[in-house]
């Protein structure tokens, strides 16, 4: 029994110890903990996946609209129009998923919460 309370204990401590900055991380991250350092880095990489395919749209309507319309002008604006459908879409859906995601955390914390 004393064996398997100090392995419980050990793990509520490793638990409540695993958000703490040390004064290396508070230094180099700004006093950002680690787990919302995370989410921020995912935060990043989707914005500039959004960017990425707005450019990409871009550059595939624009040559398509090059063997439909000769203007210039017209196969600017088909390519800066797609783009921007394409990131109005993109936004809109990764808005919604960050907030189904933020929802079931605070829906787990209070979980916990009520639990303890």
């Amino acid at each position: 029994m004393e064996k398997l309370r100090a392995e419980q204990q050990e793990r509520e401590y490793k638990e409540m110890v695993a958000n703490v900055v040390s004064s290396d991380d508070q230094r180099f991250n700004l006093g950002i903990k680690p787990n919302e350092l995370k989410e921020i880095n995912s935060h990043i990489a989707t914005i500039f996946n959004i960017l990425f395919s707005m450019i990409a749209v871009y550059a595939a309507v624009y040559k398509v609209s090059k063997s439909i319309v000769n203007d210039f002008g017209l196969q600017v604006l088909f390519g800066l129009g797609g783009a921007f459908i394409i990131g109005i879409v993109e936004v809109i859906l990764y808005v919604k998923y960050v907030s189904t995601a933020t929802f079931k955390k605070k829906k787990t914390k209070k979980e916990k919460m009520t639990s303890i």
